[in-house]
């Protein structure tokens, strides 16, 4: 069950409404099921191609009446060239009540020094629906990597599945993958830990935890036909 300690995050499109912590590590869709959960914080995306234009009280107040949310951090923009275009599920997810995994940089020539510097600034700068501040896990991206049409990969080791008892995480074929995995490894020590390559799936766009969202309903589609014999 949940208390009113308990957090999701989202993004502010509602394309990836999803809550990162359970009992039994679990997700829910709540875009397909809503009803009010008493959740205590959320952290919202808002993706920057909206950044001038985009109204924060609309999605705020949808948040609250949708999920029981009393409190929401905006965050301003996801990483350079992300084709999600600002998901917040490549920046930041909640580990437990309180507790806060950021997507950081330590490279201030980097692409996405400022937007990563920021969102930390707001996440240590937040407090949670009672009034405490959070405690911030950083987790060093790792290096620039392009694509073959000239746009920056969108590696984050923040786009990882929870599933009951384990987490299946990223690894990128960099160095920073032994020290993402004892990261989550030391703050969900009671969970197995599997790291899998994932640069296939960035060329496809998108992560882990995107690969495992939502199908659209109805019936599975019709097979192909097998090739004609030679």
């Amino acid at each position: 069950m949940y208390d009113e300690r308990d957090v999701v995050d989202v993004d502010s499109t509602c394309r990836d409404i999803r809550r990162h912590q359970d009992v039994d590590a679990t997700f829910a869709e709540l875009r397909e099921r809503p009803r009010p959960y008493p959740l205590g914080l959320a952290a919202v995306q808002r993706a920057g191609s909206y950044a001038e234009s985009f109204p924060y009280w609309p999605v705020r107040d949808l948040l609250r009446d949708w999920l029981g949310i009393s409190t929401v951090i905006w965050l301003p923009e996801g990483i350079e060239d992300d084709e999600t275009d600002g998901h917040v599920d490549e920046i930041a997810c909640f580990v437990r009540p309180g507790v806060v995994l950021a997507l950081v940089t330590s490279d201030t020539a980097d692409g996405n020094y400022a937007t990563l510097s920021e969102n930390l600034a707001r996440l240590k700068a937040a407090r949670d629906a009672k009034g405490r501040p959070l405690e911030i896990v950083e987790i060093e991206q790792p290096a620039r990597r392009m694509l073959a049409d000239g746009r920056r990969a969108s590696l984050s080791y923040i786009n990882f599945y929870l599933a009951n008892g384990g987490i299946i995480m990223p690894a990128f074929e960099d160095p920073q993958d032994k020290r993402a995995y004892d990261i989550l490894h030391r703050v969900f020590a009671d969970r197995q830990i599997v790291q899998v390559p994932a640069s296939d799936i960035v060329q496809g766009g998108g992560g882990i935890h995107c690969i495992t969202q939502q199908q659209p309903a109805g019936l599975p589609a019709t097979p192909l036909p097998s090739p004609p014999e030679a």
